[in-house]
C-alpha cells in the first residue's frame, strides 16, 4: 500500500503546482478591466491583426521551452504593497510640503522604476548607448543622450528618451481625465517599450484611483473601475520586420531606411518583453505589416466597424510615405480633444507629411515642441480627410 500513498502524493504535488501556475496566468490576465473588448485574430495577405494575449499565455503555460520569466511584478501588486509603505511612513514621518495621496505616489514610484527598465537606465553599467549613425557601435552609456532620445538602447525597449516618456503619460491622464474617447495606437514600435508604458499608465493610473476609494488596503485588492480607462485598446502597429525600402519619388528623403536593421524587432522578441514586464494584457492588438498595407484593413475591419475611435495616436515611422499612410487613414478617426504625438519631427521627412497634410486639409495645428525631435499637437475639430489625394498621391 505504500507504493499508492506516493502515487498519490505525487499527483496531489504535480496537481497544485499546475493549478498554481494556471492561477498565477489567469490572474497575470483577470487584473485588466478589458474582458468586454473581444479577441481579434484578422489575416490578410500582407497583414496581420490579433490579441496577442491567450495566444502567448497559452503557449507560456504549455510549451515545453524555457519559460519567459518576469523582471517585475503585476503594476498592480508593486502599487498595492507601495502603497501600503507609504502609508506606514506617513505615520512617523512629516513632509515639508503637500504630498499626493499613498496610491498616487505608489503609482509614480512604479512607473519610475518601468521607465528605467524600458530605457535601459535599470541595467547600470551593463547598459550601452547605440549609435545613430547604422553601423551597429556602441558606446558607454551616455546619460544625457538618453535622456533627450538621442541614442538607442541596448538593453532598453525603447529610444524615445525620458522626456518624451513622460509627455506620453501626461497626455494618456489628461485624455483619462477628460474622459477622450478611444484608443492608444503607436504606428512604429520597435520593441515595443513606448506602447507598454501606456497600457501601464492606463493600468497603474486606474489602480491607484481605485486605491483612493477603497476603504482598506488589508483586505481583497480593490479592482480597477474607472471606465474611462479599462475599455482603451492599445495598439503596436508594425511591420516587425524593419522599415520599408522607401520611394525617392514620393520624397528624397525616403531611401535608405531599410538600411537602419538595429530598428527591427519581430513580433516574438516584442511579446517576450511584454511577458518579461508583465505587461501581457488583453486590451493589447498586434498589427503586423507595413502600413501601406495594413492600415487600410485597421480601419475597415477593425476601428470603424467596432466604432472605435483614437486618443492617442503616436507616429513614428521616420519616412514621409510611413507617415502619409496613417494620416490619410486614421486622422479622420482622432478624437475632437485627443492628441497626435510625431516622434520624428526636426530633420525628418515625417515632418514634410504632416506639413502637406496640415496645408490640403486647411488644418491650423498649434505644435508643441517635447524635445530636440519630437512634438505633439491636438486634434480641436474633426476633418473630413481628402482620400482621393492618397489614392491618386497627390500629397501636396
Amino acid at each position: 500500500m505504500l507504493w499508492l500513498v506516493v502515487i498519490v502524493q505525487i499527483w496531489v504535488w504535480c496537481s497544485l503546482g499546475m493549478a498554481s501556475r494556471e492561477q498565477k496566468v489567469k490572474a497575470a490576465g483577470d487584473l485588466p478591466m478589458g474582458s468586454n473588448l473581444k479577441p481579434l485574430d484578422i489575416v490578410g495577405p500582407s497583414y496581420h491583426i490579433y490579441t496577442p494575449h491567450e495566444k502567448v499565455v497559452h503557449s507560456q503555460r504549455d510549451s515545453t521551452e524555457v519559460p519567459v520569466h518576469p523582471l517585475l511584478t503585476l503594476p498592480e501588486h508593486w502599487i498595492h504593497s507601495l502603497t501600503l509603505r507609504h502609508q506606514h511612513l506617513d505615520t512617523i514621518t512629516t513632509s515639508t510640503v503637500p504630498l499626493p495621496s499613498a496610491p498616487k505616489r505608489a503609482m509614480r514610484a512604479y512607473l519610475d522604476m518601468l521607465r528605467g527598465f524600458l530605457l535601459g537606465d535599470a541595467y547600470g553599467r551593463a547598459e550601452k548607448s547605440m549609435l545613430l549613425d547604422g553601423s551597429l557601435r556602441y558606446i558607454e552609456y551616455n546619460a544625457t543622450l538618453r535622456s533627450i532620445g538621442m541614442d538607442m538602447s541596448y538593453l532598453g525597449t525603447t529610444m524615445v528618451g525620458k522626456r518624451r516618456l513622460q509627455v506620453l503619460e501626461d497626455l494618456i491622464i489628461d485624455v483619462v481625465d477628460r474622459s477622450v474617447p478611444g484608443d492608444f495606437l503607436e504606428t512604429g514600435v520597435w520593441r515595443g517599450g513606448c506602447s507598454a508604458y501606456a497600457i501601464a499608465v492606463l493600468r497603474a493610473y486606474a489602480y491607484a484611483v481605485a486605491l483612493e476609494g477603497a476603504p482598506s488596503l488589508r483586505q481583497t485588492p480593490p479592482r480597477p473601475t474607472l471606465r474611462s480607462v479599462y475599455n482603451r485598446r492599445v495598439f503596436f502597429c508594425d511591420s516587425f520586420a524593419g522599415l520599408p525600402p522607401g520611394d525617392g519619388a514620393v520624397h528624397k528623403g525616403d531611401v535608405g531606411w531599410d538600411k537602419l536593421t538595429y530598428v527591427s524587432a519581430s513580433v516574438e522578441e516584442t511579446a517576450r518583453y511584454l511577458l518579461e514586464y508583465n505587461l501581457m494584457d488583453p486590451r493589447i492588438v498586434f498589427v503586423k505589416g507595413f502600413f501601406n498595407e495594413s492600415m487600410r484593413p485597421l480601419q475597415q475591419r477593425v476601428l470603424v466597424p467596432e466604432k472605435r475611435g483614437i486618443a492617442i495616436l503616436r507616429l513614428d515611422g521616420d519616412m514621409y510615405q510611413s507617415t502619409v499612410d496613417v494620416l490619410y487613414h486614421l486622422y479622420e478617426l482622432v478624437a475632437v480633444g485627443g492628441y497626435v504625438i510625431v516622434d520624428d519631427w526636426e530633420g525628418f521627412p515625417a515632418k514634410d507629411a504632416c506639413e502637406d497634410f496640415f496645408r490640403v486639409h486647411q488644418l491650423h495645428v498649434t505644435v508643441h515642441p517635447i524635445d530636440l525631435t519630437s512634438v505633439y499637437f491636438q486634434k480641436l475639430a474633426d476633418v473630413r480627410v481628402q482620400y482621393w489625394r492618397y489614392e491618386q498621391k497627390r500629397f501636396k
